[in-house]
């Protein structure tokens, strides 16, 4: 539950990136909408980290817009919700119904408010409503203060500049393409069909063309040349994709799942960082469960994850035989585990 509660302000001791939680959900909402990498972390994010079941089944329901979901549909809108917001709430229909709240109904410029000593939220038809009627989720930033903020806020302006640089970088190759169809082609709209072709007819061309300073260059009378400059300050290729690696490393998500570029990465490497990335998964999820049950005074729980998809089919099931054989777990736990991973 919130016992506390602080405000991030414009000229505040905790820098321009914290200056406004308004402007960070704006900012959040705005990559939402246009950055497609944006959703691929979001999208990789809540893939990992809402794959989960309760060995002990609660008797709770949960809702959104009336219908009601699965469980595991919840905390993925919940966990979605406070990547995007930094907050993400549920009402308490019931002691045992929840219905989810958009975020986006809350005033975020004057987000907390506090009469007679308690806590209200501020929504943006101007009614207040204690927040004791909501289960919370909050991402603060600091432990000792609820200032808060969307997950991925240090990376915003990254996010924007790696879209720049990847539009401009399609650019570059759309304009060398067509001065290719022109300079090179009888018919410049056979460069459409080329494929792969047409990036080694781009180098081949500017290769052939190029006249270096102060040369001499015997031609027939009447020749005309028109010169063409690459500009090489451009985006490489390369060199978005280590800034995509840059981001990813900086959220924790590895950059495979993101770009979908297995081609740069071998098995051994993809399995060990999904190894680090499945582990910090789980942990997330504890902390998000453990918000949740805790706020309704919940506390006998486990947890069942299924098997990690970075170990092998065989070693699952190796795995599962020496746990049986030894009597090491119940059986009907091993059996969830194996559901949960499709092997059965």
């Amino acid at each position: 539950m919130l016992k506390s509660v602080s405000f991030i302000n414009s000229g505040g001791f905790y820098g321009v990136k914290l200056n406004n939680l308004n402007s960070l959900v704006l900012k959040s909402i705005q990559l939402l909408n246009r950055s497609s990498l944006y959703n691929s972390l979001i999208q990789s994010i809540c893939n990992y980290q809402s794959e989960f079941n309760l060995k002990t089944q609660t008797p709770y329901e949960f809702f959104e817009n009336g219908n009601r979901i699965f469980s595991s549909q919840f905390f993925r809108r919940i966990r979605r919700d406070k990547l995007i917001f930094g907050i993400a709430l549920a009402e308490k229909v019931n002691d045992n119904s929840f219905q989810i709240v958009s975020p986006h109904k809350l005033d975020f410029k004057n987000l907390f408010s506090i009469q007679n000593d308690e806590i209200f939220l501020t929504f943006l038809d101007g009614s207040k409503r204690p927040i004791s009627e909501f289960v919370i989720f909050v991402n603060s930033i600091f432990s000792d203060s609820l200032i808060i903020a969307p997950e991925m806020y240090y990376v915003f302006d990254e996010i924007e500049q790696f879209e720049k640089l990847q539009n401009s970088l399609e650019q570059k190759i759309i304009t060398l393409s067509n001065l290719v169809g022109i300079y090179k082609l009888t018919d410049p709209t056979l460069l459409e069909n080329l494929g792969e072709g047409a990036i080694s007819t781009v180098q081949e061309t500017f290769a052939t063309v190029k006249i270096r300073p102060a040369s001499i260059v015997s031609t027939e009378p009447g020749t005309t040349f028109d010169v063409v400059t690459e500009n090489n300050a451009l985006p490489s290729y390369d060199y978005v994709i280590s800034m995509l690696t840059r981001i990813c490393a900086a959220v924790g998500v590895p950059s495979f799942l993101v770009s979908g570029d297995f081609e740069r990465i071998n098995y051994a490497a993809a399995r060990s960082a999904l190894q680090d990335f499945i582990n910090n998964s789980q942990q997330q999820i504890k902390v998000m469960v453990n918000d949740f049950l805790s706020q309704l005074n919940e506390q006998d729980y486990q947890l069942v994850f299924p098997f990690p998809i970075s170990v092998s089919i065989a070693d699952q099931m190796s795995l599962a035989k020496l746990l049986l054989d030894n009597e090491l777990v119940d059986k009907s736990i091993v059996v969830e585990k194996l559901k949960l991973s499709g092997l059965i």
